[in-house]
């Protein structure tokens, strides 16, 4: 099998799958590919061959395979590389510092950090570099069609982020490996989440946010994401900023979602709501730009490109 990857639409699953597979588990004796880290994930070579389909004999081999990709909504794409990538710090000291550039009487704290990226700012940036040259777009947020051009990988399989759990069950099982899903349950999948981007991003700035204000942009991804409730940060406000270390972050969230863990409905209702909310605060002329720029990926993978619907989700 082959896999078209597209960042920010499930690739840290599809990838801990194929490393597991090949046994490149950076050494680790692992049972199911789901106890990867991130950085064991994404960091360092890989044995997996990386095929371009620029070249000739690169898609000869990939074309006699079973291909799959996954789509994702452009507009809940852009929403959740922002807050992955720029809410959270991992992108701070290089795409949110060229972002700040941008901003007239920026001050020196934010040209420093890049840590206060606006939503609104984030999608003019997009525009206006992806309007000039979409390919050289940053992958998290590049059109699909220039990450994995379904016209040139011609998949076999088209999954969906929206559907997620149940369209990756079908490919495992489609190759005789459903077995690799048999102990990992929902609440194992936001369990992991939790740990997973915790772990990454739980590295305190205290120049540009405090351990009290990270762990609180944290929280609030993980509310953005529907996996914690609303109002379940005054677990995190009693807490003392001394002692917010990161095992006693986990340990909370881990606490605050077990106690009022939500139904896939009210999972999905919260993330609507905040996409919305996010939406709603972007001029309308970016919001048009947005569309014009994701056009193919709303039309290829059939997805509602019309803000008004957007807005009143």
């Amino acid at each position: 099998m082959s896999y078209g990857v597209v960042p920010k639409a499930g690739c840290t699953f599809w990838i801990r799958v194929f490393r597991f597979l090949h046994n490149d588990t950076r050494g680790r004796n692992l049972d199911n590919p789901f106890k990867m880290t991130r950085y064991e994930a994404h960091g360092g070579p890989r044995k997996i061959k990386m095929y371009r389909l620029q070249k000739e004999e690169d898609k000869r081999v990939v074309m006699a395979t079973t291909r799959f990709m996954v789509a994702r909504n452009p507009f809940t794409r852009l929403f959740t590389a922002y807050i992955d990538k720029l809410y959270l710090p991992d992108y701070w000291s290089s795409a949110g510092k060229t972002i700040v550039s941008r901003r007239e009487n920026a001050s020196s704290r934010s040209l420093s950090c890049g840590h206060d990226v606006s939503f609104t700012e984030f999608l003019g940036h997009v525009v206006d570099v992806g309007e000039r040259n979409a390919v050289s777009l940053n992958g998290h947020w590049r059109p699909i069609e220039h990450a994995c051009n379904p016209c040139a990988f011609k998949p076999d399989i088209v999954a969906t982020q929206e559907t997620f759990s149940r369209d990756s069950r079908f490919i495992l099982e489609r190759f005789g490996l459903g077995h690799l899903l048999q102990n990992h349950s929902r609440i194992d999948h936001v369990l992991d989440e939790l740990t997973i981007l915790t772990d990454w991003n739980y590295r305190p700035h205290d120049m540009c946010l405090t351990r009290k204000q990270l762990a609180g942009r944290l929280w609030r991804t993980f509310q953005i994401n529907g996996y914690l409730t609303p109002g379940s940060e005054e677990l995190l406000e009693a807490e003392s900023s001394e002692n917010l270390t990161k095992d006693k972050l986990k340990q909370l969230m881990f606490r605050s979602y077990r106690d009022s863990i939500l139904t896939k409905q009210e999972s999905s209702s919260q993330r609507r709501s905040f996409l919305r909310q996010a939406y709603a605060s972007v001029p309308r002329g970016i919001l048009d730009r947005v569309v014009q720029l994701f056009r193919n990926d709303f039309l290829y993978f059939d997805y509602d490109s019309s803000v008004d619907t957007l807005l009143h989700m």
